[in-house]
């Protein structure tokens, strides 16, 4: 990819006018965790002056982007890291151009609308342009939908590669066309175990790259990845507006849980294990979670990229054998 094509995102934004202005929508955190070595790029951030004490994604999303010389950045607001702030004026002040795409706290069709057209002639193009990406992208997601269904209905897909291609959507890999052979391939079964105890993945997608795994060892299978699902805009695609409007993520957390509360009935859930990012603001919301969820949910912090922790599995291992007791 040439460097002056891309945008890079620090998290899932409307990649339509993106498209439309043939440019190149890219995931940094994506490219951050799929590094042969990300712990070498969050060494690198320290050592050009981050601090220790703030999240490992804000790091490796700084890293990645000096490493590859990017020129453009789209910070989200709100809906991403607070640092992201901060980290925006340090991309300006090294000569990046940073754009700051606001999602509407209102959640007003109209605001959204306004802001995804200012977006759009940033970037040189309209937002009827935009919206005719989003129809195009339209049978791509549908077929995210049902994968996303296969995965508690059918059991014919491995939780890892369910996770790894939701949480891919958010930019498709920068290339939709590629990603679309991906998602043609899915339909090998997996011939997964029916014993297994269906659970839920929410909060962040986890730093450490065995978490699916290592429950799956455990005896459980996650058959809901919150987050991974919203990038996927798996909560309604009747228009454009309609599924920025309906994805989760970027506003209260009151609509993320009614949003798990649901797809926990759906899916039969016995429990959650629920991702918290060391040093992220996100560790608030727990607060809320814990009065408003009445699953059995395992809250599970991680700081760095790697593998689960000897602690970490101790805790795993007692709350699925809790759940098996139920």
């Amino acid at each position: 990819m040439a460097e002056n094509k891309i945008v890079g995102m620090t998290t899932m934004i409307p990649v339509e006018p993106i498209l439309a202005a043939g440019l190149t929508p890219l995931d940094l955190n994506n490219v951050f965790i799929n590094r042969h070595d990300p712990a070498a790029l969050i060494a690198s951030a320290e050592s050009e002056g981050l601090p220790r004490n703030i999240c490992s994604w804000v790091k490796g999303v700084y890293a990645v982007t000096r490493l590859m010389g990017l020129k453009r950045v789209v910070i989200p607001l709100p809906g991403d890291c607070s640092n992201c702030v901060s980290l925006g004026e340090i991309f300006e002040f090294l000569g990046i151009d940073v754009y700051f795409f606001s999602y509407p706290r209102s959640k007003s069709a109209g605001e959204l609308r306004q802001e995804i057209d200012r977006f759009s002639s940033y970037l040189g193009v309209t937002y009827s342009q935009a919206e005719a990406v989003f129809f195009d992208l339209l049978p791509l997601r549908h077929r995210l939908q049902e994968i996303d269904a296969m995965v508690y209905t059918l059991k014919s897909i491995h939780s890892r590669q369910y996770f790894d291609l939701l949480v891919s959507s958010s930019d498709f890999g920068g290339d939709p066309e590629s990603f679309r052979k991906k998602l043609e391939l899915v339909y090998q079964p997996e011939n997964e175990s029916e014993k297994k105890i269906p659970i839920g993945l929410t909060g962040v997608p986890p730093i450490m790259d065995d978490l699916l795994e290592v429950l799956e060892n455990l005896g459980a299978r996650v058959v809901f990845c919150e987050i991974p699902r919203q990038f996927s805009l798996g909560s309604d695609l009747t228009g454009f507006i309609n599924a920025y409007l309906h994805y989760t993520y970027p506003y209260s957390v009151m609509n993320r849980i009614a949003d798990i509360k649901k797809e926990s009935r759906i899916r039969k859930l016995r429990g959650l294990v629920h991702y918290l990012q060391s040093f992220c603001h996100r560790q608030l919301e727990p607060f809320i979670m814990r009065r408003e969820l009445k699953l059995p949910t395992l809250y599970l912090e991680g700081e760095q990229p790697g593998k689960v922790s000897p602690q970490q599995l101790m805790r795993l291992e007692a709350f699925v054998a809790t759940l098996s007791e139920n």
